[in-house]
């Protein structure tokens, strides 16, 4: 997904993702066999997904049916996941680093 956000664009992505795909070691006909024939279906799912937890924006984190509202940053995802367990499991003793770059609010480039 990255490579597909770092070398497309919302103009060329329908053309451009396969090539990104298969240099990726991707099975593209895969991905389109599964586009022709589960599309609507998966997409279906999400719209009732979307309306049942009320989905604004994007990235979006449901955890046990609660909208997760914490840092933005592999330790603050993995908090709250962790959060969600009546007991921990050992990885959650893991430190992911304070380094990283909080996840951006959802948008589109121009």
């Amino acid at each position: 997904m990255k490579a597909v956000n770092t070398q497309c664009n919302y103009q060329n992505v329908d053309a451009c993702w396969e090539g990104v795909a298969k240099a990726a070691g991707i099975n593209t006909e895969k991905i389109k066999s599964c586009q022709k024939t589960e599309a609507l279906d998966l997409l279906k799912k999400e719209v009732e997904l979307n309306e049942k937890y009320n989905v604004q924006g994007s990235p979006m984190l449901i955890i046990n049916g609660e909208d997760f509202n914490g840092p933005r940053t592999p330790e603050g995802y993995k908090s709250g996941i962790c959060a969600a367990f009546n007991t921990a499991p050992e990885e959650c003793s893991t430190s992911l680093g304070a380094a990283a770059a909080a996840a951006p609010a959802g948008g589109c480039a121009v």
